[in-house]
């Protein structure tokens, strides 16, 4: 019985190192998209005809995870109908803060191995060097763009 009782809490801690694990050995293999299945190709049609351009030029743009920042910062909100908002436009320097109110989500910026998000842990990424950063929601290939002025 003692088992049985344990098994949610360790299918639940299998699923957060899964995710996590998943997305950093996709970014290790050339290309990244060659060990996935050709839904998750389909998926990054969602992304704008424009990134293609836009992604390989602003491939040297990495934001830095950081620390909780200020309130009143910039926030993105994760959920299974994509991102909210789906663009946003900030200063360079900003701190954006990503959280989710249910579930748990791998969040892909630009090339990035993924960070998870999850109900009440959020992540925190300052953005200091302008151009378009690209978001992905590794699971379900939502899309969406973060433009640094």
């Amino acid at each position: 019985m003692r088992t049985s009782a344990l098994a949610p809490l360790a299918l639940a801690a299998a699923l957060l190192l899964t995710i996590g694990g998943c997305a950093a050995a996709d970014d290790a293999s050339s290309g990244g998209d060659s060990s996935q299945s050709s839904s998750d190709d389909t998926d990054d049609s969602d992304v704008p005809s424009s990134s293609d351009e836009a992604e390989s030029g602003s491939s040297d743009l990495a934001p830095v995870l950081t620390n909780e920042p200020a309130a009143g910062g910039p926030q993105v909100t994760l959920s299974a109908s994509g991102f909210d908002p789906a663009e946003l436009t900030i200063s360079a320097g900003d701190v954006v803060t990503f959280s989710t109110e249910e579930g748990i989500y791998g969040l892909i910026v630009n090339n990035l191995d993924s960070v998870t998000v999850a109900t009440s842990i959020p992540e925190y990424y300052q953005f200091n060097d302008a151009g378009t950063y690209y978001l992905k929601e590794d699971i379900s290939g939502n899309t969406a763009t973060i433009t640094v002025e």
